[in-house]
């Protein structure tokens, strides 16, 4: 499997609890009609760590059964209506997206 990390913050002019309605009311089910979307999890940020100021306010995954999978749903007309959405809720500029490899080496 691969997978498409997102993180990224929220425009400045609605509050937390608006940009966390939003985005699982309205731009969730929207991610849902991609193609070759195998898993979708969204993370909203809580805080940071240390009590400094949180780089993120939300985090997605997107897992994908392949390079194939992923790169067809980037190109996709549904991928397309997501990344105009994401402008009523994610500020302008603070998207940052990488590609990986999950290794899972889960702790029991």
């Amino acid at each position: 499997m691969i997978k498409l990390v997102l993180l990224f913050r929220r425009r400045p002019d609605i509050t937390p609890a608006e940009f966390l309605r939003y985005w699982e009311e309205v731009h969730v089910p929207l991610v849902r009609q991609v193609p070759g979307i195998r898993r979708y999890v969204i993370s909203p940020v809580l805080r940071s760590p240390d009590s400094g100021q949180p780089v993120a306010d939300g985090m997605a995954e997107l897992w994908f059964a392949d390079e194939e999978a992923l790169n067809a749903a980037l190109v996709s007309p549904e991928t397309a209506v997501t990344a105009r959405d994401a402008r009523n809720f994610i500020a302008r500029g603070s998207i940052f997206r990488f590609v990986c490899l999950e290794v899972d080496r889960t702790c029991s």
